[in-house]
């Protein structure tokens, strides 16, 4: 059986309730396929997850249907959270149903060159996935893979900056996540990740903050090609964890990039894209709207943390550097 179910326009797809036809692959990945399609009872255009058939994928989909089977339970309009319609099993291939969407933040940003997004359509986007993460926090879920590519425009033509949330294949509740587990991608990984701490809803919000960071400055805040590369980095703009933090009880210490590679035979990635010290930095991008980031940087020293996430915050052991930045977006 291959691995890949073997789709073009105009294959059938067949559910124990539906059939739908393939109208085009949309992309392909590790998981397996991605394809748009046509309920053909009602001619309506759905997106269909197609996993597969290695046994790690199949587990992948059965752990995601679980996690969907918790996310269901909130208003998929008012979470802006994708909605999902079923999954079903064609010829050995776990297939999973979800409305359709426009295109990601990432092929949003991609069409645009990466130039940075004005702050106006920023706020709009970090509102409503702030509202996202506050419906998770109630459920006491954590998404755990927040990210450009994860969060879709809904329908950009009718609905501007419309936004909701994908793929809930590593999310799980806050009392099931593992420390020490691979979660997160790299870019948005938070420190409680890297360092093995405890982890909570905060992981998410620091997702959140280098989401509208990547809109706002058209780059990545942080990139590495390692956690030892991630963690310098963010200590290049935020400085050292807190002293609270003990070192002995996390698989983690700040080593010198020499004693690094002596040790891991990996050699420290030296150079970052930007100079950012701090996000006081911010400052001087999108010179154009001066005002506007002197308002933004002012209002994040000033502004106090929503009642609904401040438990969040209080949470988080390495205290999420972006909260501020994420936040004042949010109001």
């Amino acid at each position: 059986m291959a691995l890949h179910l073997q789709l073009h326009p105009g294959s059938l797809l067949t559910s124990g309730s539906w059939t739908y036809r393939v109208q085009f692959i949309v992309g392909q990945g590790a998981f397996g396929t991605v394809a748009k399609c046509t309920r053909t009872a009602d001619m309506k255009t759905v997106a269909i997850k197609i996993m597969k058939t290695e046994g790690i994928y199949m587990k992948q989909a059965k752990e995601e249907v679980a996690a969907l089977k918790r996310v269901v339970l909130l208003d998929p309009e008012r979470s802006n959270i994708v909605r999902w319609y079923e999954e079903f099993i064609d010829r050995g291939h776990f297939c999973l149903v979800f409305e359709h969407l426009d295109r990601s933040l990432l092929d949003y940003m991609k069409e645009r060159y990466f130039q940075p997004m004005p702050l106006k359509y920023i706020r709009l986007i970090v509102q409503q996935l702030a509202s996202t993460l506050d419906h998770f926090k109630a459920a006491k879920i954590i998404h755990a893979d927040l990210k450009l590519e994860n969060v879709m425009l809904v329908n950009h033509q009718q609905e501007p900056f419309r936004v909701k949330v994908i793929d809930f294949g590593l999310s799980n509740l806050v009392s099931g996540v593992v420390v020490g587990s691979y979660i997160q991608t790299r870019p948005y990984r938070s420190p409680e990740v890297i360092l093995g701490l405890p982890l909570t809803e905060a992981i998410d919000m620091w997702s959140l903050g280098c989401i509208a960071a990547f809109l706002y400055l058209g780059n990545m805040l942080f990139f590495g090609m390692s956690e030892y590369d991630m963690i310098r980095d963010i200590m290049g703009i935020q400085g050292k964890p807190p002293d609270s933090i003990d070192s002995t009880t996390c698989a983690w210490k700040l080593k010198t990039p020499m004693r690094y590679r002596k040790e891991t035979g990996m050699m420290a990635t030296m150079m970052r894209w930007s100079n950012l010290t701090s996000l006081d930095d911010l400052l001087h991008f999108h010179v154009s709207s001066l005002n506007s980031c002197h308002d933004v940087v002012g209002r994040a020293r000033n502004k106090p943390v929503p009642s609904s996430l401040i438990t969040m915050e209080a949470q988080s052991a390495a205290l999420p550097c972006l909260m501020s930045f994420a936040l004042v977006l949010h109001g």
